[in-house]
Protein backbone atom coordinates (compact mmCIF):
# COMPACT_ATOMS: atom_id res chain seq x y z
CA UNK A 1 0.00 0.00 0.00
CA UNK A 2 1.66 3.15 -1.30
CA UNK A 3 0.09 6.38 0.02
CA UNK A 4 -1.55 9.06 -2.52
CA UNK A 5 0.60 12.18 -2.60
CA UNK A 6 -1.45 14.91 -1.27
CA UNK A 7 -3.57 12.90 0.39
CA UNK A 8 -1.74 12.79 4.00
CA UNK A 9 -3.20 14.71 7.25
CA UNK A 10 -0.98 14.63 10.62
CA UNK A 11 -2.39 15.15 13.71
CA UNK A 12 -1.27 15.50 17.67
CA UNK A 13 -2.12 12.20 18.61
CA UNK A 14 -2.90 13.60 22.20
CA UNK A 15 -5.54 15.06 20.77
CA UNK A 16 -7.01 12.67 18.04
CA UNK A 17 -10.83 12.40 18.21
CA UNK A 18 -13.14 9.85 16.62
CA UNK A 19 -14.27 13.14 15.13
CA UNK A 20 -11.03 13.86 13.04
CA UNK A 21 -11.33 10.15 11.46
CA UNK A 22 -14.94 10.88 10.38
CA UNK A 23 -14.07 13.94 8.77
CA UNK A 24 -11.32 12.97 7.14
CA UNK A 25 -13.43 9.84 5.47
CA UNK A 26 -15.92 12.20 5.11
CA UNK A 27 -13.74 14.40 3.16
CA UNK A 28 -12.65 11.55 0.98
CA UNK A 29 -15.41 8.98 0.67
CA UNK A 30 -16.49 9.60 -3.07
CA UNK A 31 -12.77 9.43 -4.57
CA UNK A 32 -12.01 6.52 -1.87
CA UNK A 33 -15.01 4.52 -4.23
CA UNK A 34 -14.18 6.08 -7.33
CA UNK A 35 -10.76 5.59 -7.87
CA UNK A 36 -10.42 2.05 -6.00
CA UNK A 37 -8.38 3.76 -2.90
CA UNK A 38 -8.35 2.77 0.71
CA UNK A 39 -7.65 5.07 3.97
CA UNK A 40 -4.88 4.79 6.05
CA UNK A 41 -3.97 5.47 9.57
CA UNK A 42 -1.16 4.81 11.63
CA UNK A 43 0.99 6.52 14.82
CA UNK A 44 4.32 7.36 14.89
CA UNK A 45 5.31 9.26 18.01
CA UNK A 46 3.02 12.17 19.13
CA UNK A 47 1.87 11.96 15.61
CA UNK A 48 -1.13 10.26 13.96
CA UNK A 49 -0.90 10.31 10.37
CA UNK A 50 -4.51 9.59 7.64
CA UNK A 51 -3.93 9.30 3.87
CA UNK A 52 -5.33 7.92 1.11
CA UNK A 53 -3.66 4.33 0.36
CA UNK A 54 -3.32 2.39 -3.40
CA UNK A 55 -3.04 -0.70 -3.37
CA UNK A 56 -0.01 -2.52 -6.00
CA UNK A 57 0.31 -6.19 -6.63
CA UNK A 58 3.35 -6.72 -5.50
CA UNK A 59 6.52 -5.27 -3.77
CA UNK A 60 8.35 -3.91 -6.63
CA UNK A 61 5.55 -1.92 -7.85
CA UNK A 62 4.87 -0.43 -4.36
CA UNK A 63 8.21 0.13 -4.11
CA UNK A 64 9.01 2.24 -7.65
CA UNK A 65 5.29 4.26 -6.51
CA UNK A 66 6.80 4.94 -3.33
CA UNK A 67 9.79 6.03 -4.13
CA UNK A 68 8.15 8.01 -7.41
CA UNK A 69 5.96 9.97 -4.93
CA UNK A 70 8.81 10.48 -2.47
CA UNK A 71 6.85 8.61 0.53
CA UNK A 72 9.33 7.58 3.67
CA UNK A 73 8.20 3.89 3.82
CA UNK A 74 5.24 1.95 2.28
CA UNK A 75 3.17 -0.73 3.72
CA UNK A 76 3.47 -4.96 2.43
CA UNK A 77 0.33 -6.33 2.93
CA UNK A 78 1.37 -9.67 2.82
CA UNK A 79 3.94 -9.32 5.57
CA UNK A 80 1.97 -6.91 7.49
CA UNK A 81 5.35 -4.90 7.88
CA UNK A 82 6.22 -0.80 6.98
CA UNK A 83 9.43 -1.05 4.40
CA UNK A 84 10.97 2.41 4.73
CA UNK A 85 13.03 3.24 1.74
Amino acid sequence: MVSVHGSELTLPAAHFTEADLRAYQARYADVVHSQRLYFGAWVDGPWVYLDLSRHYPDSASARKAARRDRQVAYYDVSTGTSIRL
